[in-house]
């Protein structure tokens, strides 16, 4: 046997680290479907380099093994695709027929706002003129005032 050198006990405890990252990220692989096993993505999660699980070989052996229970699962789940798919359809139709509905809705809140604006315009134009009307009649008396009165009286009152 050889003697222990001074770095193989530093080795030991990286080796254990790194079977350990390769083995949480194997896992959370094998969890989330939605993610692809491959080399990258295992060395994304492990943060170990590609090379390394190139040297160590059963990481990669896993991922096969991953690959194949998901190629042998979507052949077993062809039957529900079509399902699913029919879930999916039937939902988006109702979400659709809501949207739908609210914009109905929506759209019959801005018609009576509309119609209710138009009303309130009306009746200000209805004011307005009889506002002017008034303004009118007090000008013409105004001035009927001014030319029946004695300019002397002005100059008193201005005095």
């Amino acid at each position: 046997m050889r003697a222990p050198l001074p770095f193989d006990e530093k080795n030991a405890e990286d080796f254990f680290k790194i079977s350990k990252a390769i083995n949480e990220a194997l896992a959370v692989i094998r969890e989330n479907k939605k993610m692809e096993p491959s080399q990258s993505n295992l060395s994304k999660l492990s943060g170990v380099h590609r090379n390394t699980l190139r040297n160590r070989r059963w990481p990669l052996e896993e991922l096969a093994k991953i690959k194949e229970e998901r190629a042998s699962g979507d052949v077993l789940c062809t039957e529900t695709k079509a399902e699913k798919e029919q879930k999916l359809f039937a939902r988006t139709i109702d979400d659709l027929k809501k949207k739908l509905e609210l914009s109905r809705e929506e759209a019959a809140k801005w018609f009576h706002k509309t119609l209710a604006y138009e009303a309130e315009i009306e009746a200000l134009k209805n004011t307005n003129e009889l506002l002017n009307q008034k303004l009118d009649a007090q000008k013409k008396s105004v001035g009927e005032h001014r030319k029946n009165s004695n300019p002397s009286h002005i100059s008193i009152l201005r005095g």
